[in-house]
């Protein structure tokens, strides 16, 4: 099993997969913010109900999945060594009208729970069977063949939006 991996793909898109896999129904969703002047904070978000002023927010910063038999609380991190084996971290996703920032899906433990790792395995499987995604990226002089990414994409794509000089992540269909 892959530890990590990155996909291109619209959000709501990622989110209706996760419904449809009904992952919702074992995995909890919590967006992280972060803001030097305040504390860190995580905010519980509907799997099957994408809302994207919750990754629009100045502050964003990742969200996650943790098992629910984990009993995770907000005001908790989901990098305590309590709930490490129970999370999947992902970073990026923002998206504006014409670029598009990729997702990095990462189990933070290297001996995961069985059941987060079905998860995660089961979301990775379902990207390598769809015909509408592809699978690995030459971008630069390397070739990343752990990313993912939506075909039929029309936006910019970056790695990170708020690191942007790296330049943006090439189209394979050009």
């Amino acid at each position: 099993m892959a530890i990590y991996f990155d996909i291109i793909i619209p959000l709501e898109k990622l989110f209706k997969r996760i419904t449809a896999l009904k992952l919702n129904e074992q995995l909890d969703g919590y967006c992280g913010y972060f803001n030097i002047k305040t504390k860190d904070s995580n905010i519980k978000i509907d799997l099957s109900n994408y809302d994207a002023s919750v990754f629009n927010h100045p502050d964003y910063s990742f969200f996650f999945l943790i098992s629910k038999q984990a009993n995770f609380k907000a005001e908790k991190s989901p990098y305590d060594d309590s709930f490490f084996p129970f999370t999947i971290e992902m970073t990026g996703g923002r998206e504006t009208e014409t670029e598009i920032e990729q997702l990095r899906f990462r189990g933070l433990a290297k001996q995961p729970d069985k059941e987060t790792d079905k998860a995660f395995q089961k979301l990775q499987r379902s990207f390598n069977k769809d015909s509408n995604i592809g699978k690995g990226l030459h971008w630069g002089k390397h070739f990343y063949k752990r990313k993912y990414y939506e075909k039929n994409k029309k936006k910019i794509v970056w790695g990170n939006f708020k690191n942007r000089g790296v330049g943006p992540i090439p189209n394979n269909e050009d």
